[in-house]
């Protein structure tokens, strides 16, 4: 811990409340756009896909934010890490099949759901 100063904890805290705000703003669309769905307004199809696309943009914006900010001095650290997670021989040993599921997981769960609703759009309207 002692190679952490100050100035880390402050940008982890700030993290965390950008966290807090993008979350909450998630849920009030997601709480819309399901109240929406009820209704079968063609309103809520389309904010039902912004509220399961902006958490992936999310993770993937903040986790290069995080690289760009915090870890700026220390370019080997960011090389490892890819390294790591693309190495097919860490795949198993590290758990690094994790990862790669949960990506996998929630990409076919985007794809999934904009694939349903585009389907039954003729049941929603305005």
């Amino acid at each position: 811990m002692s190679r952490y100063d100050s100035s880390y904890y402050t940008t982890m805290f700030v993290f965390m409340l950008i966290t807090i705000i993008i979350e909450c703003l998630i849920f009030y669309f997601t709480l819309k756009a399901r109240t929406e769905l009820l209704d079968f307004k063609a309103s809520g199809v389309k904010k039902l896909k912004v509220s399961i696309i902006v958490p992936g943009i999310y993770v993937v914006v903040m986790f290069f934010v995080y690289f760009i900010f915090v870890e700026k001095q220390k370019l080997e650290a960011i090389r490892e890490l890819f390294d790591v997670l693309l190495n097919p021989n860490n795949f198993l040993s590290h758990g690094i099949w994790k990862i790669h599921a949960y990506i996998a997981t929630y990409i076919a769960f985007v794809v999934g759901n904009i694939k349903y609703f585009n389907n039954r759009k003729n049941f929603f309207v305005n």
